[in-house]
C-alpha cells in the first residue's frame, strides 16, 4: 500500500458512476427467431425438464453459451462443458467417458450439429452400449461459431452455412430414437424410461 501511494497511483476501479449506469440499463430484448425455437427458451424448457440429480454435458461452440446462461440446473444436477480443447467437436467424446463412468444417472448430451458431424460414428457406441443418455442437438445449419470470426473479416455468411442435416433419421440408422423441433417447446412430462435412450433433437 505504501508503495502505491508513494508512486501515487490512482485506479478508480469499475465502481463508479459508468458501472452503475450500465447496471441500470433494461435487459436487452432479443428478437426471437423466424426460422425455428429461440435458443434461449429452449435452454430454460430443458432446464425444467431435467430431474434432480442429473448430469448435463455440453459441447464448445456458437450454441454453449445458451445453455451456460439460461439453464437454471435443479437440484444435484451437474454440467460440464468441452471447452478445454479451444475446439468444436469434443462433446460426444466426453459425454460417453461421462455417461460410462456415471452408469444409471440421468444424463443429457448438448452439442451443435456441426459439432456432431466430428463424432457422428459415435452414435453407434451408444446404442450398442445402451448407454442412457439424451443427445440434444443445437442445429443452425452450420458452423454458427465461425460466423462471428468470418463476418469481421469481410466473408459473407452465406459462405459457412449448409442445409440443416436431418439428425433425427441418423439416430434412428444407428439404432436410437429421435424427435425435431421446431415450435413446440422441450417436453415437460417427468423423466420417464423411454427417455433413456439416445434422442436427438
Amino acid at each position: 500500500m505504501k508503495a502505491l501511494e508513494s508512486r501515487q497511483v490512482r485506479n478508480e476501479g469499475f465502481r463508479n458512476a459508468a458501472t452503475r449506469a450500465v447496471l441500470e440499463e433494461p435487459a436487452h430484448r432479443f428478437e426471437p427467431p423466424t426460422d425455428g425455437l429461440d435458443p434461449r427458451a429452449a435452454a430454460g424448457y430443458l432446464a425444467r425438464a431435467l430431474p434432480k440429480g442429473a448430469l448435463v454435458t455440453c459441447g464448445a461452440g456458437h450454441f454453449f453459451s445458451f445453455p451456460a446462461m439460461y439453464m437454471a440446473l435443479p437440484e444435484g444436477t451437474e454440467i460440464q462443458f468441452s471447452y478445454q480443447f479451444g475446439a468444436v467437436g469434443q462433446g460426444m467424446p466426453l459425454a460417453i467417458g461421462t455417461g460410462a463412468g456415471n452408469p444409471g444417472r440421468p444424463h443429457v448430451a448438448i452439442e451443435g450439429d456441426g459439432s456432431l458431424l466430428f463424432h457422428i460414428q459415435e452414435l453407434d457406441t451408444i446404442t450398442r452400449f445402451k448407454m442412457q443418455m439424451v443427445l440434444i442437438v443445437w442445429n443452425d445449419g452450420g458452423y454458427g461459431a465461425e460466423v462471428h470470426k468470418l463476418l469481421p473479416k469481410g466473408f459473407e455468411w452465406g459462405r459457412r452455412t449448409g442445409t440443416r442435416r436431418i439428425f433425427v433419421a441418423i439416430a434412428k440408422a444407428f439404432g436410437g430414437d429421435g424427435v425435431k423441433l421446431e415450435k413446440k417447446p422441450i417436453c415437460r412430462r417427468r423423466w420417464r424410461r423411454d427417455c433413456a435412450r439416445a434422442v436427438c433433437i
